[in-house]
């Protein structure tokens, strides 16, 4: 029933009762007639009094005592209820306009994050489309610039007695035909072309991860490629932010770029994880600050991220000691689910790798809705370790693609399936991740091959044609050691599996005492250096070994320093 109504109705009941109330006498009355000289006086009295014994014609009107008080009681009460309902209304009113303007704030902010989103989604497409045209710009550069570092990089004993160059092909020695300007696409064992075009689509995928303030997801089983493009994706967040919080926790105790060395790289033991849960309460920590920052204060925040390395296996040793303490009291799930919902505004963020797309071990539901607050990555390859194990990594990325509550569009789906099919066989016969995104749009791409950014990952390389003498040859030049080369056997024919110690010895002796040097300008200031590497990424191979001999040191700058007390 309407308040207003009732209140009304009350107010005009109060009315009437008080109508009656003021209405009559509340006595009855006596009328007589007194006698006197002149005839009779009419007279009236209080029905309680009595009448003189003189008085003639006496009659009684009865009072109206009974009316009025039932008209006080209808007006008090009908007066009482209208105001009550008066009171209840006016509250009711200031509490419907203070919720009114709460609602306009929610759905302001609302506003706000949706319009957040759909730039920074805007964001992410411009950066792909510029990283893409830019890759595809320099491309037609790339062969003559490679073909120009081989030419500069033949010493005058590659020539045969009538001063032709030699081949290094097949470390067989054959004359170079001058009609050969550029080497021809690289192809797999089975003959498949890599496909430059989707490598660019791949590095401009990864560009765009780097520069997100999303949370990010790497999704893979064992050998995909996940800690490699990690790897990569922290080298290059650590160039473009180098003032950036990054924290890791993993099993193993792995580099992550030089966290290592600043104490910031957390190892999970699953007999006591308290450091482990301190680090996650450590980032929480730095959210829970910045989010009670008025919104003017929020602007231009420091980068802060942690890495959950092989989160998977951890989330699990966790869940057995749930009900154990300090994991019972930690709260880890709700607190990575609120840096993963709300940290994107905070620039405070996660980067989990996990082997299966499982959202509860990061404390999320598995709904269409939650995946839209972060950047999934789902990567397969095809590989062969070192002890001749094969890893063939593509079911995890086929059923990500497949799956409709992460690409809703059955076209889109189709088309991504296909292209996914197309460049399998490319990945499997060159090694080479497979990556899939759903960052606006959702795309299938293939990988480069950036192991090199990961120490230890570089694999042995094969030198097809630089035998020990001709790399001895090279070094006796370069530090003019007045030893004769030994000679050259006619014919003879080696395949020479070189495992870069003498290039690695070439390095340490030429950059001793140079203090720090840029990686990318070691080749250009040490001729043998250019003549034994094919480019930049081999120098880095190189440095990354020597690394992790503990022979070389590297810092955040990309900078190297042989000098390992400095």
């Amino acid at each position: 029933m309407n308040p207003k109504l009732i209140m009304l109705s009350a107010m005009a009941l109060g009315v009437i009762g008080s109508a009656f109330g003021v209405q009559g006498s509340f006595d009855g009355k006596l009328y007589y007639c007194l006698p006197v000289e002149s005839g009779c006086e009419q007279r009236s009295i209080p029905d309680w009094m009595q009448p003189p014994t003189e008085a003639l014609n006496v009659r009684r009107t009865p009072g109206a005592a009974g009316w009025k008080l039932l008209g006080s009681f209808v007006s008090l009460a009908g007066f009482g209820v209208s105001m009550t309902l008066a009171r209840s209304l006016s509250e009711m009113e200031s509490k419907k306009q203070k919720y009114s303007q709460v609602w306009e704030g929610v759905n302001l902010q609302k506003l706000k994050l949706e319009a957040q989103a759909e730039l920074e989604a805007f964001n992410q497409q411009v950066m792909l489309l510029a990283a893409e045209q830019s890759y595809s710009v320099l491309a037609p550069y790339q062969e003559p610039l490679e073909a120009e570092v081989v030419s500069e990089a033949q010493s005058p004993d590659t020539k045969n007695a009538s001063g032709e160059p030699l081949s290094i092909e097949n470390n067989n020695p054959q004359t170079v035909e001058p009609s050969t300007p550029s080497s021809p696409p690289s192809e797999g064992l089975s003959g498949t072309v890599l496909n430059k075009d989707s490598e660019t689509i791949g590095m401009a995928i990864l560009d765009g991860l780097v520069g997100s303030r999303r949370s990010t997801l790497l999704v893979g089983s064992t050998g995909a490629g996940k800690s490699v493009t990690e790897a990569y994706l922290l080298s290059k967040f650590q160039q473009r932010y180098p003032n950036a919080e990054i924290w890791a926790i993993a099993q193993k105790n792995d580099s992550f770029g030089g966290l290592d060395k600043k104490g910031r790289v957390i190892l999970f033991d699953a007999l006591d994880p308290s450091e482990a849960l301190r680090g996650i309460d450590h980032i929480h920590g730095i959210y829970d600050k910045r989010r009670r920052l008025p919104e003017s204060a929020r602007t231009d925040l420091n980068p802060v991220r942690l890495i959950l390395a092989d989160w998977l296996s951890i989330n699990q040793a966790l869940e057995e000691l749930k009900n154990e303490e300090p994991v019972k009291s930690s709260k880890y799930l709700t607190k990575l689910a609120d840096i993963i919902y709300n940290g994107r505004e905070l620039n405070v963020c996660l980067v989990v790798d996990l082997q299966s797309f499982n959202l509860a071990a990061i404390g999320m539901k598995a709904d269409r809705n939650s995946r839209k607050n972060f950047n999934l990555v789902g990567l397969g390859n095809y590989s062969v370790d070192e002890f001749g194990s094969i890893n063939e990594s593509y079911g995890v990325l086929s059923n990500m693609i497949g799956n409709k509550d992460m690409v809703a569009d059955e076209d889109e789906r189709s088309v991504l399936l296909a292209t996914f099919k197309e460049l399998k066989p490319i990945s499997k016969d060159n090694q080479r991740p497979i990556i899939f995104t759903t960052l606006e749009p959702s795309r299938v791409a293939l990988l480069p091959d950036l192991r090199h950014y990961k120490p230890g990952q570089s694999v042995r390389m094969k030198l097809e044609g630089y035998t020990p003498e001709y790399l001895n040859r090279i070094l006796s030049l370069e530090f003019d050691i007045d030893t004769p080369a030994p000679p050259e056997v006619p014919g003879e024919t080696a395949e020479v599996i070189h495992d870069n110690a003498q290039a690695k010895e070439v390095l340490r002796s030429w950059f001793a005492g140079k203090g720090w040097v840029k990686i990318n300008r070691a080749r250009t200031m040490c001729k043998s250096l250019l003549k034994l590497t094919k480019d930049s990424d081999e120098v880095r191979s190189l440095i990354n070994e020597l690394v992790q001999e503990e022979l070389v040191i590297v810092n955040e700058t990309d900078e190297f320093n042989v000098d390992v007390t400095s």
